[in-house]
């Protein structure tokens, strides 16, 4: 809202910045989760490569 007040960008463009950071939110505070739980789907050290 402050950005839209204090700037000259056009609606579009404050929408597209808020999705966008918005994203990289979600991306960031989902990793964060995922490795304060035990590094969910990550590589823990007990992976078996199988190799054909």
């Amino acid at each position: 809202m402050l950005l839209a007040v204090f700037s000259n960008s056009r609606r579009i463009g404050i929408f597209a910045a808020t999705a966008k950071f918005a994203a990289v939110e979600v991306v960031f505070i989902g990793t964060t989760i995922g490795n304060a739980a035990g590094g969910a789907g990550g590589n823990d050290g007990n992976s078996t490569i199988v190799s054909g």
